[in-house]
This record gives structure tokens, sequence and C-alpha cells, in this order.
């Protein structure tokens, strides 16, 4: 038997029964598009949200960007096409609009149409989350680029030759050109060697020592040294200060007054 005259041939207990095992809520609708009945059956919907719906065209409840998402979902269902759940968005009273994916059961030959409809709000909200966190990161993102972009220009442009060089290994994480010059080596090419090496063998155990003194008790100390390269003394200061996550030593060459 097809349904006919709303829901009120068939018992409530049916009806709970049959809603809550495939849809928060049902709508019935005549051949017109008129709604004829509706029954909620998910605890998250407030019947008085939807109870207006009685007797309204359908299509007045919805956004106007759903209205050829409702029209597709009806042909299906009349034209005996394959079952597909579409996304379609209702008016409401605030500034949110009550999204509900529904699929569209035609009944009989009375060309009633029954939509069984899943309340989207949740999924919604937790898309909304999603994408504001995604923005949130995208300006961080922007506003590392911009610092990263600003400690470049400061790095490069100034006068004082200057490296980065992990706490941890010794090596060269970052070095400036004016550093590089100093040692005459290639800035680029120093990144992943030692900092101990690029000096003269009699200054070795010096760098050494004044990198495990700052490694161990932080602060600035500075110590004189000679250029592997060219013999040339020079004044090695060491800072560490440490990143998120790694301890650092920024590096400064000076020469011997």
């Amino acid at each position: 038997m097809g349904i006919t005259d709303g829901f009120s041939r068939i018992d409530a207990t049916s009806i709970r029964q049959m809603i809550s095992a495939s849809s928060d809520l049902a709508v019935l609708l005549s051949k017109g598009g008129d709604v004829l009945d509706v029954f909620v059956g998910a605890e998250t919907l407030i019947t008085d949200e939807i109870s207006h719906w009685m007797g309204m065209r359908f299509v007045e409840t919805l956004t106007e960007e759903s209205h050829p998402k409702y029209q597709s979902l009806l042909t299906q269902a009349r034209t005996g096409g394959a079952a597909r759940w579409r996304h379609l968005n209702h008016i409401t009273d605030g500034e949110d609009d009550f999204p509900v994916r529904y699929s569209a059961i035609a009944t009989g030959e009375t060309g009633q149409v029954l939509l069984l409809g899943r309340d989207l709000r949740e999924v919604s909200q937790l898309q909304q989350r999603l994408i504001d966190a995604q923005l949130t990161i995208e300006q961080d993102y922007e506003r590392i680029r911009q610092v990263e972009s600003r400690y470049r220009v400061l790095f490069e442009t100034g006068t004082s030759p200057l490296a980065i060089v992990s706490a941890e290994t010794g090596k060269f994480l970052d070095v400036n050109s004016s550093f590089g010059h100093v040692l005459e080596l290639d800035a680029d090419d120093l990144v992943g060697r030692g900092l101990q090496h690029r000096f003269a063998p009699d200054s070795l155990e010096q760098v050494e020592d004044t990198l495990a003194t700052v490694r161990q008790k932080g602060g600035q100390k500075s110590v004189l040294v000679k250029v592997k390269a060219t013999g040339t003394p020079v004044w090695l200061d060491l800072l560490l200060f440490r990143s998120v996550s790694d301890a650092l030593i920024l590096c400064r060459l000076r020469r011997e007054d």
C-alpha cells in the first residue's frame, strides 16, 4: 500500500523505527511538491524548527542554490533512477542555513515522494572548524615567511660576518657572505661543515673549548683565533640562543683591534 494520506495510516512506532534506521527526518511531498507531512526522528532536531513547513511548497524552504539539486532529486525518484543522496540547505531565521542530505523515494502512482534526510549541522560545524584551522595555519605560515624574509635581508645585508651553528653538532646551519669572505670560502660551501675546522690548527683547541663552555653555561664568549686559509687573526664571538626546539650558536667574526 502506498502512502496516500500522510503518515496517519502508519502507526507511530513503525514510523519511528523506519526513520531512526534510515534518517533523521522524513518529509512527504505531494505530486506538486507541497509538504504533506513531516516526521522528526533525531533527538538533535527540534520539531518547531521544521513544523512550519507543513503546507508549504518544499522548494520554498530551500536556499536558492539548492533548487537545482532538489529538482534533480525529484526527477531521479520519479523516473526510477538509482537513489542518490544530495546536500540541500534550508532557509532559517538565523544566520546559518540548515543543511540536510536527502534521498528521495517515489511512493506509488499518486506521484508522492518521500524524502529521507540526514542532519548535516554537526558535519558543517566540523567542516567550518577545519576551514578556520586551515586559515589560521595559512596566516601563521605567511607570518613566518615574512619574518624569514626580514631575517634573510638583515642577515645578508648587514656588514658583520655572521653564521648560525648547531650547538649540538658544531656544524654551520646558515652563513652570510661576509662570514664566508673572511674565511675566503663560499658561504654556501660552509653549510654542513664544522666550525672549528675553518681555523688554523693552533686555534683548534681554543675554538673547541669555547664552544664547549658556551654549550654548558650559555651566554657569550669570545676567543682570538687565526683563519685557516690566511692565518689572519680574528675575534670569534659565540652567543648561545634557543629556537623552538634547538639550541643554536650565533657566530660573529671581527678583526683584531
